[in-house]
């Protein structure tokens, strides 16, 4: 799992008023989630800047929920951080941030079940992919 790189490419930053310091991984799955889906939901009536800055919040959100869980790490809790690493690299790929969407999408392969990790290698080759035409062209 050698994808990990210099991680200053990461802009998405979330101020305390919309990450409350005692909010669980769980709440902060649910508000990413909600946050994605209906970015998702409306990006063809969306401007780029109101679907970017969603995007970014959602994936700031995935963030804390990883470093909260991981902080908390046991067995019971691999479910639920594969579901946020999941939805941070599908967060990440939409920003374009192929790098940090192929790392979370790696990320995930250590808990998921199959299906989980067809949809992380799937998130992940797509990553690559995009990463290597923009390099390309």
């Amino acid at each position: 799992r050698d994808l990990k790189e210099d991680d200053d490419d990461d802009d998405t930053e979330i101020d305390d008023e919309v990450l409350p310091t005692d909010a669980t991984p769980a709440a902060l799955l649910e508000r990413g989630n909600k946050l994605l889906n209906a970015a998702l939901e409306n990006e063809a009536q969306s401007t780029t800047e109101a679907f970017r800055a969603a995007m970014a919040e959602a994936a700031a959100l995935y963030e804390a929920a990883e470093a909260r869980l991981v902080a908390a790490d046991s067995p019971a809790n691999h479910k639920l951080l594969v579901r946020i690493l999941l939805n941070g690299a599908t967060a990440r790929y939409k920003l374009g941030e192929w790098r940090g969407g192929a790392e979370k999408a790696v990320g995930a392969l250590d808990y998921a079940d199959e299906a989980q990790q067809s949809k992380a290698l799937e998130i992940r080759d797509a990553c690559l992919r995009e990463e290597k035409a923009e390099f390309e062209s």
